[in-house]
């Protein structure tokens, strides 16, 4: 029986060998300690591609897609993380969310994300400006119709004082 329990302990003490050069040499991620995410604000257009860095502690910590939260994930999602980069992607939809790191004792800065559909941004503050510039199209219209009647009634009394003048001096003549 001693010899079965030395083959034993020979062969334990072979695993844990095998073991501990297997985790040195392909080493062991550890839990993170410290994570932070280096925006605090950002706007993006609708389908659009946006890299995050990533600071955390220790540098060989394993971090995971899902422990990041989003408050809404019709607005945008994680694609991947890779090279202490966090890549987002936004959707079709507009609206501010929050990204965060989370986890029960690790918890991110929070990074609040804008999506603004850029076209119709675009398009409207065009139609916005058109109907400035036909309102004061409008405008400059109408005054320039309001001088021309004003010039027109100037006439007219103009015409209607020549007309006097002319009968007074018919009547004139015709007293002599």
């Amino acid at each position: 029986m001693n010899q079965k329990i030395k083959k034993g302990l020979t062969y334990l003490g072979k695993c844990l060998i095998c073991l501990s050069i297997l985790t040195t040499i392909f080493g062991c991620s550890s839990s993170i300690e410290k994570i932070s995410i280096n925006e605090s604000q950002i706007t993006m257009d609708i389908n659009e591609e946006k890299s995050l860095n990533l600071e955390f502690t220790p540098d060989d910590s394993t971090i995971k897609i899902d422990d990041f939260q989003i408050s809404d994930n019709n607005v945008i999602e994680i694609k991947k993380i890779d090279n202490q980069k966090l890549y987002i992607h936004s959707l079709d939809h507009e609206g501010k969310i929050t990204i965060q790191y989370k986890t029960d004792d690790v918890e991110s800065n929070i990074v609040n994300v804008q999506v603004i559909d850029q076209k119709a941004l675009a398009l409207a503050m065009a139609k916005k400006q058109a109907e400035e510039e036909a309102q004061k199209k409008a405008e400059e219209e109408k005054l320039k119709a309001e001088e021309a009647q004003k010039k027109a009634e100037e006439e007219k009394i103009k015409a209607q004082e020549a007309q006097k003048k002319i009968e007074e001096e018919k009547r004139s003549e015709e007293r002599r």
